[in-house]
């Protein structure tokens, strides 16, 4: 779950946009971003909260990414809050980490109410890219 303590900034280049989709629930939409350092998993939020945002992601492109650092599948991710892409911001989540969609749609009271990205990923068969790479690599 998001934790505003370990929120931190991270730039790098997109590798993939995969959308993250689970049995009853909208698909939720993740980054696979390449950093310096590591390559890491991003999740941003609901698809049909992102396709409605002037903003679009494809490989490539290079971001700079805000939010809260957790571990999934024993692997770094980031559950983002705020996602820079040249002179544009797309704002994903409040400095508590209460997401900008909780609300402020009506798309479908119970998205809404029940949408929790941990739950949704822990649910799905998404596996970490970080895993497919070995055993493709």
């Amino acid at each position: 779950m998001y934790d505003p303590k370990t929120v931190e900034t991270v730039s790098g280049e997109v590798v993939s946009v995969d959308k993250i989709t689970d049995r009853g629930m909208d698909s939720g939409v993740s980054l696979t971003l390449k950093t310096a350092k590591e390559t890491i998993l991003v999740y941003l939020g609901p698809g049909w909260f992102l396709a409605k945002k002037d903003l679009t992601f494809a490989p490539q492109d290079q971001v700079e990414i805000t939010g809260s650092q957790i571990t999934f599948q024993k692997k770094p991710a980031i559950i983002a809050a705020q996602v820079k892409k040249g002179d544009k911001s797309l704002k994903l989540r409040d400095p508590a980490g209460i997401p900008a969609w909780a609300g402020a749609d009506t798309h479908s009271a119970s998205i809404i109410g029940k949408w929790l990205l941990q739950e949704m990923i822990e649910n799905s068969e998404f596996k970490h890219p970080n895993e497919t790479a070995k055993k493709n690599g």
